[in-house]
């Protein structure tokens, strides 16, 4: 191909990678009706009771700015953890790079639009990536790849992990892992220095950077397929390029973690106690886990009102949970799929293994895997490691796959029919199916605009606590020489679901605060001393009905406030949802003991006595 018709070609594919990043951008804008300024600085939830994750992500980004925290570094937080100072060192966090992006994007444009902005970057990305690897990597024709694009780019599982799950979100990377996949079943040499090489190295260490769900699904792929060809070659050099990813995502995956790492072995802070990797109760394995009847059940927002109605009617009836609708592949990925195992079946029953495509076998390995009760359970009921326990996610995977296999499938249909059909026919064929697919794709994965009831509620929620933390500040800060005032915040959590309050549910103040030092955020060993604390407040205390007011002691709520202020701190934060009778009765008490001056949010949720006369 000559010089200036291969520049032509890039132009178009270009061209078009770019019409179908705007389609993707316009049809996300229109799904959450992000038309004006005010609109993007709306999030899509907020203090949601059960996905709390959002206000802990925004209150990372926020303080990687605050901070000026940089990759690999340690990350203190000096806004949190009172009387001491608070981080994010104790726990692995693979996605570094990305959290500065992130970050970054919210520095520029403020906290929650930025986080609107990531999001729709992420769906962009998304459906680009699948678009470009199709086109250049297996080779799929444009109308195909372009159809498959925005059908990953607007993947279902992407709504559902947005806002609360951003890294979950950003799959924008996996197309390339059926590409590496390809390569490695191929047999292709790795010669070193080679421009194979390179890319397989660079996918390598990018994924070691991403979130560790999809850098786990990746490895275990690619050792699989090491393996199968360690038992056909019985030779270990067979496995060599296999070993060479593994190294580069290890090396990723520690690099992000170095400061996790340097921190713990540093014994600056008593995180002996603390488990290097959060685990959860073995039976998330079982509720989060991969269920294959989920690629067909439609989520809640769905345009239509019957699949809408299914929907909730199954989760419903159904114990075990999709995380808010992730594991639907659409109408698209579902005709995909039941092409793909057509294909398959099809060469099983003829006697020919070797034509059943590599898609099929690694999405088989996925829900041997991932499915509930499979290998993923067995090795943690044995194991203890639940650290995958939402295996659920890897239906984007699937997803994936199936698109792959069916632009393949469709493009050499494609060669075949253009073969016998008139250029002018090609064309309108071509734009004609194009428009009915994204029309399809737009209907049925899009989810509706959320209502003008739950916009007008999230924007009241966000003045609410924005309001009530510039009172606190007012307060603290107008006749006080101290500048950095300390907030003790009730009831004491540990980042975990507890007291009827999401995990993340005491970042909300800190989210609004340029001044103020609250306790939450706090080492484990100073945790165990705010508990204390809060257990001698609440000791002898009579448990009442729900509506009805606790009765607490002055004997022992007395002593505990006294050594509050010992500690230096200057006002009590207290969080009415998490008591029976909106903790009314410590209000009372605090009242009766001298303390007069409060202030309240504007939807009466949350509480703030002054300390200080």
């Amino acid at each position: 191909m000559k010089k200036e018709d291969c520049l032509k070609k890039q132009r178009t594919v270009l061209g078009k990678a770019l019409l179908l990043g705007v389609i993707t951008l316009v049809a996300w804008c229109l799904a959450f009706g992000k038309w004006t300024t005010e609109s993007w600085n709306i999030p899509a939830v907020y203090d949601n009771p059960v996905y709390s994750d959002f206000i802990g992500s925004a209150a990372v980004f926020k303080s990687i700015n605050d901070e000026g925290m940089v990759p690999f570094c340690w990350k203190t937080v000096h806004d949190l953890g009172a009387p001491g100072v608070g981080g994010w060192n104790r726990f692995p966090t693979p996605e570094e790079v990305q959290l500065a992006f992130f970050a970054f994007i919210c520095r520029l444009s403020g906290l929650f639009t930025g986080i609107n902005i990531i999001i729709c970057v992420g769906h962009v990305a998304a459906a680009i990536t699948f678009f470009y690897v199709a086109v250049k990597g297996f080779r799929i024709s444009w109308p195909f790849a372009f159809l498959g694009g925005l059908a990953f780019g607007l993947a279902p599982y992407q709504f559902a992990q947005q806002p609360h799950h951003l890294s979950c979100q950003y799959v924008w990377h996996l197309p390339f892992f059926p590409l590496v996949w390809k390569w490695l079943a191929d047999g292709e040499k790795l010669a070193f220095r080679s421009k194979r090489f390179w890319q397989i190295l660079a996918i390598s260490f990018i994924t070691g950077l991403q979130n560790p769900y999809y850098t786990n699904i990746f490895c275990q792929l690619v050792i699989v397929i090491g393996l199968v060809h360690l038992w056909k070659n019985q030779s270990w050099s067979a496995i060599k390029p296999q070993a060479i990813i593994i190294t580069t995502v290890a090396f990723a995956f520690l690099l992000s973690n170095l400061d996790t790492l340097t921190y713990r072995m540093s014994g600056l802070s008593d995180v002996s106690d603390e488990p290097i990797m959060g685990q959860r109760e073995y039976k998330w394995m079982d509720v989060y886990g991969l269920k294959m009847v989920d690629f067909f059940i439609p989520p809640v927002t769905h345009h239509s009102k019957e699949f809408s109605l299914f929907g909730k009617q199954h989760r419903i009836a159904s114990i075990l949970s999709d995380e808010q609708g992730s594991g639907y592949l659409g109408l698209v990925g579902i005709s995909c799929l039941f092409l793909l195992l057509s294909m398959s079946i099809q060469s099983m029953i003829k006697d020919q293994v070797k034509n059943v495509p590599l898609e099929a076998w690694w999405i088989l390995w996925i829900v041997l895997m991932f499915t509930t009760g499979g290998m993923n359970a067995i090795i943690a009921s044995f194991t203890g490691l639940t650290l995958f326990r939402t295996a659920i996610r890897y239906s984007i995977l699937v997803l994936l796959l199936s698109l792959l296999n069916a632009g393949k499938v469709l493009t050499s249909l494609k060669v075949n029919f253009d073969e016998r059909t008139p250029a002018v026919l090609q064309s309108l064929i071509t734009g004609v199916g194009v428009i009915a697919g994204c029309s399809l794709i737009l209907w049925d994965q899009l989810p509706r605009r959320p209502t003008e009831n739950k916009i007008a509620l999230l924007t009241a929620s966000i003045q609410s606590d924005e309001k009530f933390v510039k009172s606190i500040e007012h307060l603290l800060m107008a006749n006080d020489t101290n500048q950095h005032p300390m907030v003790f915040q009730l009831p004491v959590m540990d980042g975990t679901l507890s007291h009827r309050l999401p995990p993340s549910s005491h970042y909300r103040p800190y989210l609004y605060s340029t001044k103020l030092h609250f306790s939450h955020g706090a080492h484990s060993s100073v945790i165990r001393d705010q508990k204390k604390l809060e257990k001698q407040i609440f000791r002898g205390a009579e448990q009442m009905e729900a509506g009805e007011t606790m009765v607490l002691y002055q004997r022992n709520v007395e002593p505990a406030i006294k050594e509050i202020i010992e500690m230096g701190f200057d006002a009590i934060y207290i969080n009415r949802q998490a008591y029976y009778d909106h903790a009314e009765a410590l209000q009372d008490m605090l009242r009766r003991l001298g303390f007069e001056t409060i202030c309240e949010s504007d939807r009466g949720d949350l509480l703030c006595v002054i300390l200080r006369p």
